[in-house]
């Protein structure tokens, strides 16, 4: 596993902090800012994967919460996470900006910071649904008749691209044993001898192209593969 990180907060909270997630993560990088411009201009610069603000004294928490919304007008592309103890703390955090608030005395920093680094995986069949989720937050594979051999978070697959009963069959198969896997099937050919074989398979949920239109496939995508990550970081 790789990936950058930048935490904000004070002297002493970075110290800790990086020490506690270089020990359970020696492979990231980890960088460090006090000051919230500092703090974007390196995010955005430096293509963290993470900035994460740490707890602070409470006559700064509207300094903090401004940091996350900067960094949202910004275009910072990673995750922003926030440390907190309290309820409203964390309810300020996300509605601010942030991807996800916790309290480090509830869940350790270093575990939640190694999760977060993952990116959630989607695999399509079809180089326009490829093309679609380009820029997400996200790795997004190709595969064709033959199914990823590691099951991704999230399978887009388009009728379009297979006329064999077989595949759909293998697909079932596939789903099944795939754990918390969603999958997107993509009606794009107005073929019923197709469309029956992918409706067949029970596999949900099922988009019509020409009546409901990309954005749909996109929307379901982007709320699968956020799930997902916070699947992961809220289990750290």
């Amino acid at each position: 596993m790789t990936g950058t990180v930048l935490l904000f907060g004070g002297l002493e909270e970075l110290d800790e902090s990086q020490r506690l997630i270089l020990q359970r993560s020696p492979q990231l990088r980890v960088e460090a800012a006090r000051r919230p411009w500092e703090a974007v201009e390196r995010a955005i610069e430096g293509a963290m994967d993470a900035v994460v603000i740490l707890k602070g004294p409470i006559a700064e928490h509207d300094s903090r919460m401004e940091l996350i919304s900067s960094l949202g007008r910004h275009g910072f592309a990673g995750r922003i996470l926030a440390c907190g103890s309290f309820l409203t703390e964390k309810q300020d955090a996300l509605a601010a900006g942030a991807h996800y608030a916790f309290d480090p005395a509830e869940q350790r920093i270093e575990e939640v910071v190694r999760q977060a680094v993952e990116r959630p995986v989607l695999a399509a069949d079809h180089v326009y649904l490829r093309a679609l989720f380009h820029g997400e937050w996200a790795h997004v594979s190709a595969f064709d008749e033959a199914l990823p051999a590691a099951a991704p978070d999230v399978l887009v697959t388009a009728v379009s691209r297979h006329p064999e009963e077989a595949y759909w069959e293998r697909l079932v198969a596939y789903a099944r044993g795939a754990g918390a896997m969603r999958c997107i099937l993509v009606e794009d050919v107005e073929d019923e001898n197709l469309a029956s074989e992918a409706l067949a398979t029970g596999l949900q949920p099922y988009v019509v192209l020409h009546e409901e239109g990309l954005q749909k496939v996109l929307t379901l995508g982007r709320g699968f593969l956020r799930g997902a990550w916070l699947a992961r970081v809220a289990g750290a």
